[in-house]
């Protein structure tokens, strides 16, 4: 080991000199005998110098910290020699060392050395660049795409793969490097023991490609496993190889078939080094030594797979797949994107034509739109394009009774093939370096992975292995559709937006503890993505037909955000009308969401919208029509009749009758702000049936909340009709029912947060009964203290109603119009304007929140029994399970959690 490192130290030294033209890019002869090869120990006949180099790549640091600890000095020596390239505090050691490498490299080729080192200098070179490249993109979120390529036309920075892609071409352009990597990665067949009579019957190509079965003895599988890799190791063409891209822990070939082999006319392969570091941590070797066992023969004819060839403990083969990840894709499509609207900006009609290669055809309206609306229109397309493809690859994984557990983009290639996207998975298998003491390498890739996945402890009952992929096909989801990724990993905001279909349903494919995932949406029977892709497709078009540009993807222009806030009916009840229609009994086919008690609801929302609309409406025809009379504009007319003693219109005054006037229309539209933007879409009708406290406190706050559609007009048209003095308790009176109604919507929506936070007893990991709940809600923090300022509001009011009917205050002019100005501004422009969608927001995550936390109780799943007397296990030691264990789950077998390498072919 010390021997290594004093080797790789003075290979560092060396390589910074010979970077520059000071002397020969050759390895000194003193490095390669005295150093690096002399006495090295080889093992099984192997060649001294392979040998030494394996170990000295197998001592490389794996981050950064701790390559710079180790031989930052002898980067800082060299460095000191030269002030222009020195870093001020050689935090980039490793930077530093692999841009003297990959000079050396290529002066190596420019000057046709011939000192044999080229090859191993390679083979380190790209050791280095995938340990930098996932550096780079540890924290790369596909989410952060869809902001990002929304805003600023800046170009995405280069990862050191990027940076160094020109070097790698080269370096495969030599035989030399080809033959390196034959050398260092070449299996040690010896650790295998070999056939006897028990393995006659077994073919390893028939066992893990042809459906043969594998045999049962473990000592036979990893036989078989070895002689196929040997099999395939040797009709690779090394002398064909080309550099495809770095993983996370393992850099990516390209090779042909030998000639007149057996594989010969198939694809090329896909070979997958794993870097020797990862390759000496046991988990690791382990899962990649047994990854043709684990998935082989599963993989075989799965077109949403790519097919597994051989495996051993550093190297992994598959069939080679032409296309990008999902994250490469989808940054692509964001950079067109940006072209799209820079081009809009100079050529009219250019973002129609150039955001045609988003796929899928433009509307006539969204041809008709300004650059301005690209970023909504392509995150749709986006969204669009790729969420059909993934329910498919999944429902063929699930045929095949298999579940990824790693399902994240970089495991993802995306197929585009007669304008028909398609999706392969690969990289199968829990990912150790999630929990690999030291290593601290979780990144972005870890936040699609379920936590109990992620984690190696795992404390629950067991569920169905495809829980995990659900998970992850929720924060997928999240990611294509670009609105970003909240900081607490819940559902972000824009999905509750305005109509909170698709967010209830990603709550539910997202919860951390997967005993509550699929709470809402858990099949009956069959395929259980066939089901969750008809419900995710049925919300996300009923969302898309009800919210139109103002829900998840828009407001789209300050003009169009301007109506949706300060609009009296901020465009609810269309928007309730267009979901209704898609969501009435008469629409609801095979392919909708049937049971789904929003939809069942939307008729009730949509006519308590209607009844506040007209009830604005009215008010404000009786209320101005009087205000005219007063004028003597128009003739007052049957209005009159009901009119008591002493009420004249018109008036003698004009302002004998302002104040009813002025506040009866303020208190109108602040009424109607207040319903249409705030509660219009939200019901607890959408709760299972409770009683005791609970179900009071639901009844009361539905009761308040849809009497405040309509008890304006029993206010403000008496007060017109009859008596306008009587305009300051008719202000007292329409303030209280506002009160009720932010007394018991903030009670109940409190209730259901505050419960859901509450960690769940009997669990000794205190971990709280529902994980899509933030634990910051600004909406609700703000709506918590509108019934207090409300209660104090009352207070003032009705001590002034007081004082201005006992004649102890004169100008009640004065008094009426702060009455009327603070309903404009405070109440209609601020609280049911600008702070309308915050609070609206906080309002849905509670009540979703409280619909399941309901189901979740009426299931039983927060016994403080039942969660006592599950034992902890690790994750290895789940057992498999059987979807029958879940009520109105598939009753067949799913393979739990296999383990494997946290390596892929394009991870």
């Amino acid at each position: 080991m010390a021997k290594r490192s004093n080797a790789l130290a003075s290979l560092i030294i060396w390589a910074r000199a010979a970077s520059s033209s000071e002397m020969s890019p050759g390895l000194p002869t003193r490095i390669r005998n005295e150093v690096l090869y002399e006495g090295s120990p080889a093992s099984g006949g192997a060649d001294p110098e392979v040998a030494a180099w394996r170990q000295m790549l197998a001592v490389l640091p794996l981050d950064a910290a701790s390559f710079k600890g180790l031989y930052g000095s002898a980067l800082g020596m060299t460095w000191l020699q030269s002030t222009d390239q020195a870093p001020a505090d050689r935090s980039d050691a490793r930077r530093g060392f692999l841009d003297d490498l990959a000079r050396c490299c290529e002066r190596q080729m420019d000057e046709m050395s011939d000192d044999g080192a080229l090859g191993y200098l390679a083979v380190l070179f790209l050791t280095l660049l995938t340990m930098e490249d996932a550096d780079d993109r540890r924290f790369d979120d596909l989410a952060d795409w869809g902001v990002r390529g929304a805003g600023a036309h800046e170009p995405a920075r280069r990862t050191a793969a990027q940076q160094y892609a020109g070097v790698c071409e080269r370096l495969f352009a030599y035989d030399e490097v080809g033959e390196a990597l034959r050398c260092i990665y070449e299996p040690e067949w010896a650790e295998y023991r070999g056939p006897d009579k028990a393995m006659t019957g077994y073919n390893a190509q028939a066992v893990f490609e042809g459906g043969q079965q594998l045999p049962a003895d473990p000592a036979a599988v990893r036989y078989l496993t070895a002689k196929r890799a040997r099999e395939i190791w040797a009709e690779l063409d090394f002398e064909g190889m080309q550099f495809h891209r770095c993983g996370t822990t393992s850099f990516i070939i390209r090779t042909p078939w030998r000639a007149q082999s057996s594989t010969e006319g198939r694809t090329d392969a896909a070979v997958k080094f794993v870097l020797l570091p990862y390759a000496e941590l046991a988990a690791i070797e382990r899962a990649t030594s047994g990854y043709l066992a684990a998935y082989g023969p599963l993989t075989h004819g799965l077109a949403a797979a790519v097919q597994v060839r051989a495996s051993t403990r550093n190297l992994i083969v598959t069939d080679f797949i032409e296309g990008d990840t999902l994250t490469q894709r989808v940054q692509q499509m964001q950079e067109e994107l940006r072209d799209a609207r820079a081009g809009a900006r100079r050529e009219p009609g250019a973002l129609a034509r150039r955001l045609g290669v988003l796929r899928g055809s433009l509307t006539a309206a969204e041809r008709s739109r300004d650059s301005a609306n690209a970023p909504r229109f392509a995150q749709r397309k986006i969204l669009e394009t790729f969420m059909g493809p993934l329910f498919e690859a999944l429902e063929q994984l699930n045929e095949h009774k298999l579940s990824h557990q790693d399902l994240n983009p970089s495991n993802i290639i995306v197929i585009e093939e007669e304008n028909k996207t398609r999706l392969k998975f690969i990289d199968f298998g829990r990912n150790y370096l999630y929990d690999q003491a030291g290593l601290s390498r979780e990144g972005a890739d870890a936040v699609y992975i379920a936590p109990e996945i992620r984690s190696s402890e795992y404390s629950g009952p067991d569920v169905p292995a495809y829980f995990a992929d659900v998970y992850s096909l929720g924060q997928l989801l999240i990611a294509l559709s670009g609105v970003g990724r909240d900081a607490e990993g819940v559902v972000p905001d824009a999905f509750y937006r305005r109509t909170p279909l698709l967010a209830r349903f990603l709550e539910d494919l997202i919860e951390r503890d997967p005993t509550l995932r699929l709470l809402l949406h858990r099949p009956a029977h069959g395929n259980p993505y066939t089901y969750l892709s008809r419900v995710c497709h049925a919300n996300y078009h009923a969302t898309l037909v009800a919210d139109r540009n103002d829900g998840l993807f828009g407001p789209p222009t300050r003009l169009r955000r301007f109506i949706v806030i300060y609009g009296p009916a901020s465009g609810a009840v269309r928007r309730l009308r267009r979901l209704r229609n898609v969501t009435s009994r008469d629409n609801r086919d095979e392919q909708s969401d049937r049971a789904n008690p929003w939809w069942q609801t939307s008729s009730w929302l949509y006519r308590w919208s209607m009844c506040s609309s007209v009830t604005w409406y009215g008010c404000f025809a009786v209320v101005g029509y009087l205000m005219l009379a007063d004028l003597r504009l128009v003739p007052a007319g049957f209005l009159t009749a009901l009119a008591l003693p002493g009420y004249e219109v018109p008036p003698e005054t004009l302002a004998a009758n302002l104040t009813a006037r002025f506040t009866g229309i303020t208190f109108c539209l602040a009424a109607v702000k207040y319903y249409q933007n705030v509660y219009s879409n939200l019901t607890t009708r959408v709760l299972p049936p409770a009683s005791g406290r609970t179900g009071r406190l639901r009844f009361w706050t539905e009761f308040w909340v849809r009497w405040n559609a309509f008890f304006v007009a029993l206010v403000v048209v008496p007060v017109n009709l009859l008596q306008p003095a009587w305009w300051t308790f008719g202000s007292a009176a329409g303030l209280i029912d506002s009160l009720m109604v932010n007394f018991t919507g903030s009670l109940f929506a409190l209730s259901a947060v505050q419960h859901a936070r509450t960690p769940t007893t009997g669990r000794a990991d205190r971990r709280p009964q529902l994980s899509t709940v933030p634990q910051n809600i600004p909406g609700l923090s703000m709506y918590r203290m509108w019934a207090p300022s409300m209660l104090a509001y009352v207070g003032i009011v009705l001590f002034f109603a007081v004082l201005i009917n006992s004649n102890v205050l004169k100008d009640d002019l004065a008094y009426a119009s702060v009455v009327s100005v603070l309903n404009i501004t405070l109440f209609t422009g601020i609280k049911c304007g600008i702070n309308a969608e915050p609070v609206r927001i906080g309002l849905t995550r509670a009540y979703l929140a409280a619909e399941r936390l309901s189901h979740a109780r009426q299931a039983g799943l927060f016994s403080p029994a039942a969660a006592e007397a599950a034992p902890a296990r690790t994750a290895e030691a789940l057992p498999p399970t059987t979807e029958a264990a879940i009520p109105g789950a598939p009753s067949r077998a799913v393979r739990h959690r296999p383990n494997r390498a946290a390596t892929g072919v394009a991870e």
